[in-house]
């Protein structure tokens, strides 16, 4: 296949006004879909930086409230509103939030970013304040979903691919111009293949060029190191995904039959690979790993409350009762029994040890779907691929999770740390607060990423590998790919 071959098939592309039109309507989709996702990033960051700043102004008042109240100045602070019950600062005036950043990529893919929390108080209170998210969206908007350029490459790309090879064989001879191509020195399937090249270069390339051009454009920081780890494995991604339907267009083509043939096969396999194993796979995990709805969790929950509650009517009750259950703090327990306060954390404590099972067994449902969904993301290059991209871009739920276990961590040393002064009968100062642990999310190492994305690329290349081995033994056996 020598270069001036691949110069006029280039040629023949360019004025092919198909490929502009449809050029132009990928561009504008594109576009669109990273305007999507980085007004999600610009909604999340600004979010954040609302919630740090509460935080930072209570912090600076609980610490002014302190100085003076050490330094014996007048001050008044009610029994529940005083920084230095243990009790109130755990619950309330020296909590903090604890935050999952928006995924390095996240202007290409939104994944379901949308619909997990990103923000979470860290308290002393039952985790289901964290169930019961404060952010407050459009169940509408959410149900809907996001265009984002996730969607657009894994849905639209293939269809682009497929516009432009369809007819790569069929049309000469449709054409009545197959006795100018036989007529030519090079062999008739060097001019094949070298159209696939040509359509293929030029296609991959617009798509590697949007992304990086969206990564730009979505404030990704792309300093760092880590960043650009990302954005690579995401080109190397998008350079696979284009590179199988290449080799399923070249396997139809190969095939020898008319150009609507060719193009209802491949409109069958994209709609076979895209839409209907995604779609009998979503319904079978959730068929075979029943998850009850989050909101059969909060009522049970609420539930569990309740009972406890008319159970013990006074909190000196709940006290006793929590005392008695847990050894560590009976025997040294120097609290006031009689304070409200102490009284408020042993029954929040005993609901916390009630609805603890609640929350492990619908965790372990949930999670036990979540990873029969990853296994099953090789019976499909596009559940392959999307699952790929979202690790790439940082908005998958595999983060998620990790953003979850590194929170109930978090809450339950936040728990121990404060339930141990105040069941001590300690009086916090600002030194004692300047020792609480600071809840933290750590993101995940590149290294670590590796894995699960390569394994989606091979799930992905290995099937585009076999399709241009057969395409090519066929070629090979066939008198002439163009009669």
């Amino acid at each position: 296949m020598s270069t001036s071959m691949l110069r006029r098939e280039w040629r023949l592309l360019r004025a092919d006004k198909l490929l502009g039109a449809l050029t132009l309507l990928f561009c504008a989709l594109a576009l669109y879909a990273t305007f999507n996702g980085r007004s999600l990033r610009t909604q999340q960051k600004a979010t954040i930086t609302s919630v740090r700043g509460e935080e930072s102004l209570r912090l600076d008042s609980l610490n002014r409230v302190m100085t003076q109240l050490e330094r014996g100045d007048s001050v008044q602070v009610s029994p529940g509103s005083d920084p230095r019950s243990p009790a109130v600062a755990g619950r309330s005036v020296a909590a903090r939030w604890m935050v999952l950043p928006p995924g390095p990529l996240s202007t290409l893919a939104v994944g379901q970013s949308d619909l997990y929390p990103y923000f979470v108080k860290v308290t002393t209170t039952s985790r289901l304040s964290a169930i019961m998210n404060e952010e407050i969206d459009n169940p509408v908007a959410l149900l809907a979903g996001r265009l984002d350029l996730a969607f657009v490459l894994l849905v639209l790309f293939p269809l682009l691919v497929l516009a432009l090879t369809y007819n790569v064989t069929s049309r000469e001879r449709e054409q009545g111009t197959l006795s100018l191509i036989a007529s030519q020195p090079a062999d008739v399937r060097r001019i094949m293949l070298a159209k696939i090249v040509v359509r293929a270069g030029a296609v991959v390339a617009l798509a590697l060029v949007i992304s990086v051009f969206a990564a730009v454009a979505g404030d990704a920081p792309l300093a760092s190191p880590a960043v650009l780890a990302r954005l690579a494995w995401w080109c190397t991604i998008v350079l696979v995904y284009g590179a199988f339907w290449f080799a399923v267009a070249l396997a139809v083509n190969a095939l020898g039959k008319s150009s609507a043939t060719n193009a209802v096969a491949l409109l069958g396999v994209w709609f076979a690979l895209v839409i209907v194993i995604p779609a009998l796979v979503s319904n079978a995990v959730m068929l075979i790993y029943p998850v009850p709805p989050r909101l059969a969790l909060i009522t049970a929950a609420r539930a569990v409350q309740d009972s406890m509650t008319a159970a013990t009517p006074r909190r000196g009750d709940a006290l006793a009762d929590f005392l008695a259950e847990h050894p560590r703090y009976r025997g040294s327990s120097k609290a006031d029994t009689t304070d409200p306060q102490v009284a408020g954390v042993a029954n929040a404590n005993a609901q916390e040890q009630q609805l603890r099972p609640l929350y492990d067994a619908f965790d372990a449902k949930l999670r036990t779907r979540q990873d029969a969904a990853e296994r099953f993301r090789f019976l499909s290059p596009a559940l392959a691929t999307q699952s790929a991209l979202l690790d790439a871009a940082g908005t998958s739920s595999r983060r998620w999770r990790r953003f979850e276990d590194t929170w109930i961590t978090a809450h339950d040393a936040w728990r121990t740390f404060f339930n141990d002064r105040v069941f001590a009968g300690t009086t916090l100062t600002r030194a004692d607060l300047s020792t609480v642990p600071v809840p933290q999310f750590v993101e995940e190492s590149t290294s670590s990423l590796s894995l699960p994305v390569g394994l989606s690329v091979l799930a992905v290349l290995v099937p585009a590998l076999l399709l241009g081995l057969w395409s090519a033994a066929a070629l090979r056996s066939a008198r002439n790919p163009f009669s």
